[in-house]
């Protein structure tokens, strides 16, 4: 029987989202690499790729706290589901990141003549 199901919970999604997140960190470093090259778009590369990696581990937090607190019976029947809430706010920030990422991509482009 697993004392901590919350704790089990966390580092087993985190394990799962591992290569994500990796490949986030590496293109942030990537956009500090090229911040003199490109400013605006490494700028919000690397705030895009930000969003995106604090919303995975934050919102695996979260998760987290709800599956320890559901485990424990603190749920009361007319809560709602919590869990949904977070899936929809976490939505939202990727998508605002992946608004950034795709913002970077065309920041300071000169249109062809």
């Amino acid at each position: 029987m697993n004392d901590q199901p919350g704790l089990s919970f966390f580092l087993q999604s985190i394990l799962f989202q591992a290569p994500y997140i990796l490949i986030c960190l590496v293109g942030i470093l990537a956009s500090l690499l090229f911040m003199r090259r490109c400013t605006s778009a490494s700028i919000l590369c690397a705030i895009g790729l930000l969003v995106l990696a604090t919303t995975v581990v934050g919102s695996t937090a979260i998760r987290s706290v709800i599956v320890e607190s559901l485990a424990s019976g603190g749920r009361s029947p007319g809560a709602g589901n919590p869990m949904l809430f977070i899936y929809i706010v976490a939505s939202v920030f990727r998508a605002i990141g992946m608004i950034m990422i795709i913002a970077a991509v065309f920041v300071g482009r000169r249109p062809d003549t």
